[in-house]
């Protein structure tokens, strides 16, 4: 059985393959779009996973831990950020200049 970090970058990684052709360099508005991401996904899943929210399987992850967050968590945080704009983009939705 795969870990979660195994599943996560290999969804990344398809995610990544198939919009190959509309990645492009990231930009300041993405970076700081990721930043807030990996800290509300930080403050967010710590609380939840305080409150017995939800869990994960111990065997399944890297043992590195965020408060009480496995890094895993951050995968969901990265994908969003990728894939998002991506979508956006080959959607055709643009903004008035």
């Amino acid at each position: 059985m795969a870990t979660y970090l195994v599943l996560n970058a290999s969804f990344i990684l398809a995610v990544c393959a198939v919009l190959a052709k509309q990645l492009r360099r990231p930009t300041k508005p993405w970076y700081i779009t990721l930043a807030v991401l990996v800290v509300l996904t930080i403050i967010f899943d710590n609380i939840l996973i305080l409150l017995d929210a939800y869990s994960y399987e111990p065997s399944k992850l890297l043992g590195i831990y965020i408060g009480v967050m496995p890094i895993e968590d951050l995968m969901y945080a990265l994908l969003s950020a990728i894939l998002i704009p991506s979508l956006w983009q080959r959607l055709g939705v643009h903004h008035a200049r």
